[in-house]
């Protein structure tokens, strides 16, 4: 019964994605190398236990609480979908979206004065170019990705010639993105209009989640793309190749090892303040770091730290200890619970291809914070295409089209 309700293989779900990227990026690195099995970092009791702690306290919240309090039993999402928007509608602001999307990714080429991927030194291009210009990044990335979803979602209903035209914007968008020399940005859109197209299937309709092999698939892809990173970067496809991929799955637990040992001993607990700074540092003029920013220099000036970069994942254990300790890590737990299960809850009651495109897009968003916090994802990844996607069904809705006579 408890199988049947938590329904783990339902990635639509975004508590259920959750879970799953919490494991594989947090909890996974964190008992191998306590174990000792393949230690690269030192993890204590103390980790394991909030990491614990944090998972059980989500899954209580996503998949229980929040039923409670909408006063339902849990929701088995509606598989007679509804086409709630207009073709013609969704063509044109598709169509309308892309351009005004190609146009940013265009400025922002201008204002770099190159196309990253073309430059010299790629990495040194791709970061010191888009200084200052983070904003048309987001904008352009935005646009072209709300396009496309929408127009990919009504792809069955378009004629021979909008399918073309929606291939060649597909292609244009993969060249724009590629060229800031952004693979993440590239996987990101294709795995959007993948989910989307999948999540609308006949398949999906009959199983209700994605099969194993796709879990299997994913990860399989992640170990792939680092070994590619670490032989682009010089290395060679080997032992060390791989031993590269174990450290990014170690890095997330270790710096959340490091925060919980040194708040506590440099009295720096935030006490929430640290999510109304990551919000004011994202307007022009406010000085100030993002919370990544700032504990990665608390944790550089301890005796005996030696870290590498400017800054470090927080993690959402960690972003929950660094404001309130321990209970902050429940609280977070609970929060981010109850806005994923309730959301979900809340969509997969209507039967609208609107309501199911807004479903993807959390459930690939939302689990973003497992690493990243809650501010810098909401206005980084799923702020700018929340609100683009409700604006493309307002428009979609609300405007007129007279028909051909």
């Amino acid at each position: 019964m408890l199988i049947r309700r938590l329904r783990p293989f339902d990635l639509l779900n975004p508590s259920v994605f959750f879970v799953w990227l919490f494991v594989v990026l947090l909890l996974f690195g964190a008992i191998i190398n306590k174990t000792g099995i393949i230690t690269l970092v030192e993890i204590s009791n103390k980790t394991i236990f909030i990491l614990l702690l944090y998972l059980f306290s989500f899954i209580i919240s996503a998949f229980f609480l929040s039923n409670v309090l909408l006063m339902k039993r849990p929701q088995i999402i509606d598989t007679d979908i509804q086409y709630d928007l207009p073709v013609r509608q969704v063509l044109l602001f598709g169509m309308l979206f892309f351009v005004v999307g190609s146009l940013f990714i265009l400025l922002l080429y201008y204002n770099m004065g190159m196309v990253p991927l073309l430059a010299k030194d790629v990495n040194k291009a791709r970061i010191e170019g888009r200084v200052g210009l983070g904003e048309l990044t987001i904008l352009g990335t935005s646009f072209l990705n709300t396009s496309l979803c929408f127009v990919i979602a009504y792809y069955d209903k378009l004629s021979g010639i909008f399918k073309i035209i929606f291939s060649l914007m597909l292609v244009a968008s993969i060249i724009l993105i590629a060229g800031l020399a952004s693979r993440g940005q590239v996987a990101s859109l294709l795995l959007f209009l993948l989910f989307v197209r999948y999540f609308l299937s006949d398949r999906y309709k009959r199983n209700l989640r994605i099969p194993m092999y796709f879990i299997l698939y994913g990860i399989v892809g992640v170990f792939l793309l680092a070994a590619a990173e670490a032989v682009r970067a010089g290395g060679a496809l080997s032992l060390t190749a791989f031993g590269e991929i174990y450290w990014t799955l170690s890095i997330h637990a270790y710096n959340l090892s490091r925060i919980i040992e040194i708040i506590p001993s440099s009295n720096h607990y935030y006490y929430g303040m640290t999510f109304i700074n990551d919000f004011l540092v994202a307007i022009p003029g406010f000085k100030s770091s993002f919370l990544g920013v700032i504990l990665y220099k608390i944790i550089a000036t301890t005796p005996g730290a030696s870290p590498t970069g400017l800054t470090m994942t927080i993690t959402a254990p960690g972003e929950g200890y660094a404001n309130f300790g321990i209970p902050g890590v429940v609280f977070h737990a609970v929060f981010l619970g109850l806005v994923s299960g309730m959301s979900y809850n809340v969509l997969s009651k209507k039967n609208t291809l609107s309501s199911r495109i807004i479903l993807v897009l959390l459930m690939l968003s939302l689990p973003r914070i497992v690493t990243g916090g809650i501010v810098p994802t909401f206005l980084f990844i799923l702020g700018p295409k929340l609100f683009l996607s409700l604006l493309f069904i307002y428009l979609a809705k609300t405007t007129f089209l007279r028909k051909a006579e």
